[in-house]
């Protein structure tokens, strides 16, 4: 693909080499966490949970989504995408693709993303490292991901489910499509984004 780039020369990562691959997840190793350690002796940590109202407020830092529907929804051509959360450091979305559909073909300059699939067969087109556009068709339980600016798609076999995690863009602006099924421009796409 010879598409012109316009991004940062840097990626999330820190560097600027273009990454989309798919992950084995079994072949994760451990994350060490910096935080600090809570104390295991504390007398709360020996009894059961307390059960709390809706509505009631949990302690800074924590988040109860009641149900998974209850983030804003996004109508796509295609389907969906449910905004679960979003926040300074991520957000994340389910996102349903009806069977036979796609996402558009793209890049981001800016957005890092993981997804993981959790029903239906996908297709996802991504470029290799000789520029080639190339596929992979994946089941529930496979993990893409990409990062800036790599070029990616996904295509429905089957009705799609999938969850996304991926650095933040609140004004849906990143979306650099280089071929859309539905002639939409670059960026985010208003009445989408519209309440229903």
């Amino acid at each position: 693909m010879n598409k012109n780039r316009i991004c940062d020369s840097k990626n999330a990562f820190g560097g600027s080499k273009r990454i989309a691959q798919v992950v084995n997840i079994q072949n994760r190793g451990s994350v060490k966490s910096e935080a600090p350690v809570h104390n295991k002796n504390d007398p709360k940590f020996d009894s059961d949970p307390i059960q709390i109202a809706h509505g009631e407020q949990p302690k800074a830092g924590v988040r109860v989504a009641i149900s998974a529907d209850g983030g804003s929804v996004v109508t796509k051509p295609w389907g969906r995408e449910i905004i679960l959360t979003h926040c300074p450091h991520y957000t994340f979305k389910r996102i349903e693709i009806k069977k036979g559909f796609k996402t558009s073909l793209q890049y981001h300059c800016r957005k890092t993303e993981t997804i993981i699939f959790v029903s239906g067969q996908a297709r996802v087109v991504f470029e290799d490292s000789a520029n080639r556009l190339v596929y992979q068709d994946l089941a529930p339980g496979s993990v893409f991901e990409t990062s800036p600016p790599a070029i990616h798609q996904v295509i429905a076999l089957s009705d799609i489910s999938y969850f996304e995690a991926s650095t933040p863009d609140p004004a849906g602006a990143d979306v650099m499509r280089i071929r859309d099924s539905f002639g939409r421009k670059d960026g985010r796409i208003e009445h989408e984004h519209k309440r229903k």
